[in-house]
């Protein structure tokens, strides 16, 4: 039975699809470091302590800092489509409300930190599927 402990470990997995559409599209770095993402993510959610949390963060950072840089990369080439403004509002969008339900959420106890330990985990489980959406909308951009 999963409980809701378990659904960050359980939504890390949607990281495959990042790995899969990055390297489909050539994005052979981008596809590595979902890779490794995947990896610390589900040994962070399955074993927590400080060294797993450190390190997961590490990927996190590795891939927010990748997918920024890509994401620049397009915008200074020009978006030449309907398309690409769109797949770019929905980038910053993800990025945005990315920020609100963890630095928001830190700062005010709630979202990813709320108390109730398992409303937190669904917040988290929510962050890793937006993160996901905004990723795979870099890749395909």
């Amino acid at each position: 039975m999963i409980t809701p402990y378990h659904y960050p470990y359980y939504s890390s997995f949607v990281f495959i699809l990042n790995i899969l559409i990055s390297y489909y599209n050539e994005y052979y770095t981008y596809a590595t470091l979902f890779f490794i993402l995947l990896v610390t993510s589900i040994i962070h959610h399955s074993h927590y302590n400080v060294t797993t949390c450190i390190i997961d963060k590490i990927a996190v950072c590795m891939v927010f800092l990748y997918g920024g840089y890509l994401f620049y990369q397009k915008c200074m080439n020009g978006l030449s489509s309907g398309t690409e403004y769109f797949l770019s509002f929905i980038i910053i969008f993800t990025f945005l409300l990315i920020g609100v339900l963890h630095y928001y959420g830190k700062m005010n106890k709630c979202f990813c930190f709320y108390q109730e330990e398992s409303i937190a985990a669904r917040y988290h489980a929510l962050m890793h599927i937006i993160k996901s959406i905004g990723h795979i909308c870099i890749a395909i951009l």
